[in-house]
């Protein structure tokens, strides 16, 4: 009897161990594929393809909403093209710079998404 308890101790802790590399291997590839997804898009953006670039972190929030990483790419992106494209960025306080980079990356998520649920909905 005691050895069928020590047995049923050593399944239970190696169903643990598992479970854990289980969780701790899903973790890492989530990092891998947000890694590559930041790599792209840089790639892109020194091509000179800022909209492709634009597009494949947007992509990646989809897919990992908690991304802190690829949101603050993004915002950063957005924030290259706008002073680029808008003399007047510059003059904008940072708080306003922030919240209207916000407002573009969320028009930017909404409009991946409903293009994703079109497409969904064809399929």
């Amino acid at each position: 009897l005691e050895a069928c308890s020590e047995l049923e101790d050593v399944r239970s802790a190696a169903a643990g161990m598992l479970h854990s590399c289980r969780r701790e291997a899903q973790r890492a590839l989530v990092l891998q594929q947000e890694q590559l997804r930041l790599d792209r898009a840089e790639q892109l953006h020194q091509a000179g393809d800022r909209s492709a670039a634009v597009n494949q972190l947007v992509s990646g929030l989809i897919d990992r909403p908690d991304s802190a990483r690829l949101e603050a790419a993004l915002h950063g992106l957005l924030a290259q093209r706008r002073s680029v494209e808008d003399p007047a960025w510059s003059e904008l306080s940072p708080w306003l710079q922030r919240s209207e980079l916000a407002l573009e990356a969320h028009e930017a998520l909404l409009i991946a998404l409903e293009q994703r649920l079109a497409d969904q909905a064809l399929a």
